[in-house]
């Protein structure tokens, strides 16, 4: 589990007004663009190549991590010419990278879930599972949506934003995905991981893996508001 793949090719339309220059991802959090510290948390997990998917201001991310590497972590951009939605961006990362690695980690560029990714791995016998989904646990899951699950880990039903109250497991934006199978995803365009890939799976072809690990996500002011000590509380 040594690759990972982050999508940072968002503007973040809810943040944009207070850093309108800026990819949602390399808003600065504790004094470094949130990215980094993205993969200053892969690298402690084994990480050692993290290839960025960029779109809006590609050319901010690129500059920034030429001049400022993270330390044992070897960091590429690839860049899309046009949005291709989150799972066009796998798709076409995957084939542009042409990864080796029959696994990779998919993290989407705004948020950071602290969880043990050696959890997710999938057992070399389970030759059905195409990929998998961290679901952390929150309190109000309103602002997410929840992910409801069979007795096996499967993922049996997507929950709408807003259609269920009190706490749940909801996606926390990290996923591991059979390299193979996302390279050969359908050339749609957009095509969203979330609502047009993950939707079309059987149970038996997409798991979760549960982290009971505290949630951030910077697309709103509010949580951005509280990442720095989010961050700092991780002590990368």
């Amino acid at each position: 589990m040594t690759t990972a793949l982050i999508l940072a090719g968002g503007a973040g339309t809810r943040i944009r007004h207070l850093y309108p220059d800026l990819p949602k991802p390399m808003i600065p959090v504790a004094g470094k663009p949130f990215l980094h510290w993205q993969i200053a948390w892969l690298a402690r997990q084994g990480v050692r190549r993290v290839f960025l998917s960029a779109g809006y201001r590609a050319d901010v991310i690129a500059s920034y991590f030429s001049q400022q590497p993270v330390q044992g972590v070897d960091v590429s951009t690839i860049t899309e010419q046009t949005p291709l939605g989150t799972g066009g961006a796998v798709r076409f990362a995957v084939r542009a990278s042409a990864i080796a690695d029959p696994w990779v980690f998919v993290c989407n560029g705004d948020t950071l879930c602290p969880a043990r990714l050696a959890d997710m791995a999938v057992p070399a016998h389970d030759q059905a599972c195409r990929a998998k989904i961290l679901v952390a646990r929150v309190d109000d899951a309103a602002d997410y949506g929840t992910i409801e699950t069979d007795g096996a880990d499967g993922i049996a039903a997507f929950i709408e934003k807003g259609r269920a109250s009190g706490g749940g497991w909801v996606n926390a934006g990290v996923y591991y995905v059979r390299t193979a199978w996302a390279a050969d995803l359908a050339d749609s365009v957009p095509l969203s991981m979330e609502k047009d890939v993950f939707t079309a799976l059987r149970p038996s072809e997409l798991k979760v893996t549960r982290t009971e690990q505290p949630f951030l996500d910077i697309g709103v002011p509010a949580r951005l508001e509280r990442a720095a000590e989010f961050i700092a509380a991780l002590r990368l």
